[in-house]
């Protein structure tokens, strides 16, 4: 049973995420070489690295209502409609190849701060 903040929104959905942090931390390391972050990206010609990264459910997708009885309420269907709202920015993002570290962080500090109330390190 996932545990619920004030919101009723898990707090395990922050771990949907976690590939993408990591890797987003990594990159954005002062002592990463800025000229071959796009080799980065490229396990090869054809493979994007984000395309091994697990697919970002949205959070209705994760907490099916037949499964959870908490997924959406009066006191969190507002927040849940931005954390899916999030979740499809961001597979469209990787989805178009998006190498934006800036905005990809953002959407992640957006989501965090609706489940946590607190901002992530990068």
């Amino acid at each position: 049973m996932p545990q619920l903040n004030e919101d009723d929104i898990s707090y395990d959905y922050v771990n949907e995420y976690g590939y993408l942090y990591g890797l987003i931390t990594l990159l954005k390391k002062e002592d990463v070489d800025k000229s071959k972050i796009s080799r980065i990206y490229e396990v090869s010609e054809e493979e994007y690295v984000f395309s091994k990264a697990p697919m970002f459910l949205t959070y209705t997708e994760r907490y099916d209502t037949a499964d959870f009885f908490f997924t959406i309420n009066d006191k969190n269907r507002e927040i849940i409609e931005k954390l899916d709202d999030i979740a499809i920015k961001i597979r469209n993002h990787i989805g178009d190849k998006g190498t934006d570290l800036d905005y990809l962080a953002n959407l992640l500090n957006e989501s965090n701060y609706l489940i946590k109330k607190e901002y992530l390190r990068f």
